[in-house]
């Protein structure tokens, strides 16, 4: 293990068409520095930029064996050498990404993505094990508002011809607004990001800079992350403008939709966390 101490560890968490992926690439780019690293804790791909991005897109039940690989002692030759150059050097930022559309909450704690250690006894154990201990640990959960964010898994469900039922899409959110409010504690202490707030005011943004430290930047804020086509509505064609995009008028296009307004507008568990969440969002849906 190394004994070099990094500077900050962000766990981040969120669910995918949550805008997770915007906010991650803007607390990277506070950071601004070649000694970093990003796991994108995915059932599909995570990736260091360090290395070619062929290394780092291992099919689904290999990512284990994968990070097994990669964190390996590097006095065993099977493995590559240049694999502990994370490992071995001091760190600006390691940022881990988790999907909470795929590694749910509830069992956050049990993710078998951080099991490469037979010693393994817990997530912040781990992270120490194959990046080195940091000077600050902070975890991050992203919530946007249940009407946008429910909106935009339909669309981008619909888009690529792959429905999901939206029953599935609400229990999600619920499950992640309950953590945020603090009805449940899955991932302990948290810094909370509102991601239609994020998205619209630049004070709350600011805010949330001094909570993670960094240097204030907005040099990511207009660009799509190229994920699953981009944005749900709007594909790539916003990239470079992306702050004109209709982000927080997603449900619009929903409120006709017979399920949605019996599922999601006249649901009274979303509207009270809704409520409580973005009081300071509104929505109209007599349209």
């Amino acid at each position: 293990m190394s004994v070099e101490c990094n500077n900050v560890t962000l766990n981040v968490f969120g669910a995918g068409r949550s805008g997770t992926h915007c906010i991650v690439d803007w607390l990277s780019s506070l950071f601004d520095s070649p000694q970093f690293v990003k796991i994108d804790m995915c059932p599909r791909t995570y990736e260091v930029p360090f290395f070619e991005a062929s290394a780092f897109k291992p099919k689904y039940n290999k990512v284990r064996d994968e990070l097994q690989k990669l964190f390996k002692s590097k006095y065993n030759p099977q493995y590559n050498p240049k694999y502990n150059k994370v490992r071995d050097e001091r760190q600006k930022l390691c940022l881990f990404q988790f999907n909470t559309t795929t590694f749910k909450l509830q069992k956050i704690r049990k993710c078998q993505f951080f099991m490469c250690d037979p010693e393994y006894r817990g997530i912040e154990l781990c992270q120490d094990k194959m990046f080195g201990t940091s000077i600050k640990k902070l975890n991050i959960l992203i919530l946007r508002s249940p009407y946008n964010y429910i909106a935009s898994r339909l669309k981008l469900a619909k888009r690529i011809n792959k429905p999901i039922p939206i029953n599935d899409i609400i229990d999600l959110w619920l499950t992640d607004a309950n953590e945020f409010i603090g009805k449940t504690n899955y991932i302990g202490e948290k810094i909370l990001i509102k991601y239609d707030n994020w998205f619209s005011d630049r004070g709350y943004r600011i805010d949330i800079c001094k909570n993670v430290g960094g240097i204030y930047s907005e040099k990511t804020l207009n660009i799509v992350v190229n994920l699953s086509g981009g944005s749900s509505f709007n594909g790539m064609s916003f990239n470079g403008k992306a702050q004109k995009m209709a982000a927080l008028d997603r449900y619009e296009v929903y409120v006709n939709d017979s399920e949605f307004r019996e599922k999601v507008i006249n649901n009274d568990e979303i509207k009270i966390l809704s409520d409580k969440i973005f009081k300071d969002i509104s929505f109209n849906f007599d349209q």
